[in-house]
């Protein structure tokens, strides 16, 4: 199996499994920043996410500010911190496939989740979940086909 290296991507002799892992580095730093968020600045940015707007029952009450609260934000950093780990292993570990589907399936959850969170609880408008969608989308489908392509 080729040698993955990030490096690689960089002098541009690289494989399609060096820019799998240099998109989950990259992956993995959004991740880090949102953690970094969650714990330092999480009234910037959850009450942005998580809002209710798309919903179109906002109310006083359903303010961002009463239905984000630190400890909200500091779980969401927690849960994130995990994934960022499982992220970066992954793209240090592209040759171990337990890790590839764990890493896989931290995605589709993620789909998931916001999926809910939009359709279901509406507690987030459409254009909260476009980023992170595509990136979960996007890491579901090649780490799928990485998955597959494995011996």
């Amino acid at each position: 199996m080729p040698s993955t290296s990030a490096i690689g991507v960089l002098n541009g002799s690289y494989e399609e499994q060096d820019l799998l892992q240099a998109w989950l580095l990259v992956v993995a730093s959004l991740r880090a920043l949102s953690v970094f968020l969650g714990y330092f600045a999480p009234m910037q940015m959850l009450p942005r996410v998580f809002s209710g707007i798309w919903s179109g029952k906002e109310k006083e009450d359903d303010a961002p500010s009463k239905t984000v609260s630190g400890l909200t934000a500091r779980t969401f950093a927690v849960w994130t911190t995990v994934t960022c780990i499982v992220t970066a292993t992954c793209a240090l570990s592209l040759d171990n496939k337990t890790v590839v589907a764990l890493t896989a399936s931290s995605f589709a959850t993620v789909l998931c989740f916001f999926g809910l969170e939009l359709a279901l609880y509406r507690t987030m408008k459409f254009g909260s979940i476009v980023t992170p969608g595509i990136i979960a989308s996007v890491s579901v489908g090649w780490l799928a086909r990485h998955y597959l392509a494995m011996a």
